[in-house]
């Protein structure tokens, strides 16, 4: 992804009211035959708004009082 793509991206969600929105990685999207030689930067291929669950301090799955699983609205990143 380009820095005018993400430009464009970025206004259309400021737009549509997602300025103060958080933005997270999906780590498990970047892949590299050379990340084991130690390539770290990779390319962000895509960003997308999506609601995902979230996790308590323990590692589990994070729970409302109602016992509805604990979600948020996100612009994700992911790799190729």
């Amino acid at each position: 992804m380009t820095i005018k793509k993400l430009h464009e991206l970025l206004g259309k969600l400021i737009e549509n009211g997602h300025a103060r929105t958080i933005v997270c990685v999906d780590k498990s999207s970047f892949v590299h035959s050379l990340e084991g030689d130690g390539a770290v930067i990779l390319p962000v291929d895509r960003a997308e708004i999506n609601v995902h669950e979230m996790f308590d301090d323990d590692g589990g799955m994070a729970f409302l009082a109602n016992g509805q699983a604990k979600e948020r609205t996100a612009l994700t990143l992911y790799g190729a």
